[in-house]
C-alpha cells in the first residue's frame, strides 16, 4: 500500500499537472486532424448541398444556411431557385449541437455533426478571419419555437468556444420567418412573434372572418411560401462585441453557473422583453440569450419538471387525458396511441418522445 504522504508529495511536485497536460496536448493534435479546408468540392458529406462557388476565390461571398432537420432543408432548398445555387449552400442538422464549451476533445473530436460542419466551413484550429474559409457566413434556419432558439444558441456557442474572433464581425445571422399568417380576401398579415399576434387579436381590425395559419415548424410552409422568405430574405445577424456579449453564453452554457441560471430564469420569469425582429442593426449575443434562449430555459423547465398538483409533466398528462378521452380499455399499438394524442391535444414535439413517454406511463412496476 502506498502511503498517504508518498501521495501528497508527489502531488506537490506538479507531475499530475503535467500528465493531464500532456494527455490534454494529445487528444488536441487528435482534434486537429479534423480540421477542414478550402477545397473546392466535399463528396463525402451525404445531405449536403454546396454552393458552387464554396471554396473558390468567391468564397468569401458564399452563405452556408444551416436548417433544423430534414423538413426545414426542404424548404430552404425550394428558396435556393429564387437565391440561385452559385453562392448559397444547405446543410441540415440532426437534433440538437453538442455544447462545446466543456466538452473534452475526445467527445468532440467524435461527434459527427460537428466534425461535419467544421469540414463544410472550412475550420481550422487556429481560423482567426473568414479568409480561408469555404463560405464566408452562416445563416441559421430553425422553426420559430423555443427549441429553434436553443439550436441558434448552441451554434454561436460553438463558434465562440472555438473560434471566437470570428464573432466579432457578422458571421452568424438567422433567417427569421412568421410564426402566424392571417388572411381575409387579398389581404395578408404577417406575425413573427407570438405576442406581436396576440396584440392585433385584440384591436378592432382583427374582427371578422380572417383565416389563420400557425406554422408549427418550417415544414409547414409550402414551396410557394419558401419561395416568398427568400425573395424578402428578413435576417437577423448577431454580434459578440462586449464582455457582456461573451459573458452571456457563458452564463447559459457552462455547467458551474447554475445557480446564477436560476437567478437569470426568474428574473425573466417576472419580466420578460422579447428581441425585436424589425430591426436592421446586429444583434448583440447578449440580446439573444436574455431574449430569447431564456424562453426556452423556461419551458424546459415546464415540460420537464412534474406539477406539485397532479406529479404529472406536460407530456404525460396530455397521455393520461387522450387515453380517458378515448374511453380506451383495450390494447392499443404505441404509434396509434401517439398519434391520437398528438391529434388531440395539440402536442408539438416529436412523436418518438411521445411514444417513449407512452411505454414508460404503461409499466407495471
Amino acid at each position: 500500500t502506498v502511503p498517504e504522504d508518498f501521495i501528497e508529495t508527489i502531488a506537490k511536485t506538479g507531475i499530475v499537472d503535467r500528465a493531464l497536460a500532456q494527455n490534454q496536448f494529445q487528444e488536441s493534435q487528435t482534434l486537429k486532424k479534423t480540421d477542414g479546408k478550402k477545397t473546392k468540392r466535399i463528396l463525402d458529406i451525404e445531405k449536403l448541398e454546396d454552393a458552387r462557388f464554396a471554396g473558390t476565390k468567391k468564397a468569401s461571398q458564399c452563405t452556408l444556411i444551416l436548417t433544423e432537420g430534414d423538413s426545414a432543408k426542404t424548404t430552404a432548398v425550394s428558396g435556393l431557385s429564387v437565391v440561385g445555387r452559385d453562392y448559397y449552400g444547405v446543410f441540415p442538422l440532426r437534433g440538437k449541437l453538442l455544447n462545446t464549451r466543456e466538452a473534452s476533445f475526445a467527445q468532440i473530436s467524435k461527434n459527427e455533426e460537428i466534425l461535419n460542419i467544421k469540414k463544410i466551413l472550412g475550420l481550422q484550429t487556429d481560423t482567426k478571419t473568414t479568409k480561408n474559409l469555404r463560405y464566408g457566413k452562416v445563416l441559421i434556419m430553425t422553426d420559430a419555437d423555443y427549441d429553434g432558439f436553443h439550436i441558434k444558441a448552441l451554434l454561436i456557442n460553438f463558434i465562440d468556444a472555438g473560434w471566437p474572433d470570428l464573432l466579432k464581425d457578422i458571421f452568424i445571422g438567422s433567417i427569421v420567418t412568421p410564426i402566424v399568417k392571417v388572411s381575409k380576401g387579398s389581404e395578408r398579415l404577417e406575425f413573427y412573434t407570438h405576442k406581436e399576434y396576440i396584440n392585433w387579436k385584440e384591436t378592432d381590425y382583427a374582427k371578422g372572418n380572417w383565416q389563420i395559419k400557425y406554422y408549427k415548424g418550417l415544414g409547414t410552409s409550402t414551396a410557394a411560401e419558401a419561395r416568398e422568405y427568400f425573395k424578402n430574405l428578413k435576417v437577423l445577424n448577431y454580434i459578440n462585441k462586449t464582455t457582456e456579449d461573451s459573458n452571456a453564453l457563458v452564463l447559459a452554457f457552462k455547467k458551474t453557473e447554475a445557480d446564477e441560471r436560476k437567478k437569470w430564469i426568474k428574473k425573466n420569469t417576472e419580466k420578460f422583453e422579447g428581441l425585436d425582429y424589425n430591426t436592421k442593426e446586429s444583434v448583440p449575443i447578449s440580446q439573444l440569450i436574455n431574449r430569447e434562449l431564456v424562453l426556452f430555459s423556461i419551458s424546459d423547465n415546464i415540460r420537464s419538471i412534474p406539477s406539485i398538483v397532479d406529479g404529472l409533466k406536460p407530456g404525460q398528462r396530455k397521455v393520461l387525458f387522450a387515453c380517458f378521452k378515448k374511453n380506451l380499455k383495450n390494447e392499443i399499438k404505441v404509434a396509434q396511441l401517439a398519434g391520437y394524442v398528438s391529434e388531440q391535444t395539440a402536442y408539438h414535439h416529436g412523436e418518438h418522445s411521445l411514444q417513449e413517454t407512452i411505454i414508460k406511463m404503461a409499466q407495471n412496476f
